[in-house]
């Protein structure tokens, strides 16, 4: 893990699209929320917007990396509405990198990998029933490519693919876990983050 994260966080700002926030659970019921109530020390901020895309979350987390105080981690998580547009996996994938490469060495980061969607997303309306298999596959490759940056920066992940398979038990609409699987999300969250 990077050595930034050697100093004593007591606070993670965490940036991210409706995954983040909590869409589709009630307040207080998202990962974010009740892995703040379970961590020891450590203050959780959620700064989660539904409907941003990639370039949004960069530009806050940008933003609000600039002055950056002691004590002080950031997680970053977004590119499934991208996918979900449309945008070239290449695009984002290029964005990403060029934004994050500029905050890993100098802030304490955590990198957060998307869960998959499933079919209902389509039955949903997230996406169209001919892009399915796409946009599935090119969230694939984007959670690949993501590690990999991790691998490379030396950065904590939390990698929410390994929180629950991709079930529609664990969604509320395909796309957005319910209350289970947000907890489920918490419980990874709090492994990585507990001193």
């Amino acid at each position: 893990m990077s050595a930034l994260w050697n100093q004593n966080i007591s606070m993670i700002h965490c940036f991210g699209d409706s995954l983040t926030e909590g869409y589709g659970v009630l307040p207080g019921e998202g990962w974010v929320a009740l892995a703040d109530h379970a961590l020891k020390g450590i203050t959780l901020y959620n700064h989660g917007l539904s409907g941003s895309m990639a370039s949004d979350i960069l530009d806050r987390l940008s933003a609000a990396s600039g002055r950056v105080r002691k004590g002080e981690g950031y997680f970053f998580m977004g590119g499934t509405n991208d996918i979900l547009f449309g945008l070239r996996l290449v695009v984002l994938e290029n964005m990403v990198e060029k934004s994050l490469g500029r905050l890993a060495g100098r802030i304490p980061l955590t990198l957060g990998i998307p869960p998959l969607f499933t079919e209902m997303s389509v039955e949903t309306g997230w996406q169209e029933a001919g892009s399915f298999k796409r946009n599935k596959r090119d969230l694939q490759e984007y959670q690949k490519f993501l590690r990999s940056l991790a691998k490379a920066w030396d950065l904590p992940v939390l990698d929410f693919t390994k929180a629950f398979p991709p079930e529609q038990k664990w969604y509320s609409d395909g796309v957005h876990p319910n209350r289970e699987g947000h907890e489920r999300m918490a419980l990874l969250a709090e492994k990585v983050w507990r001193r």
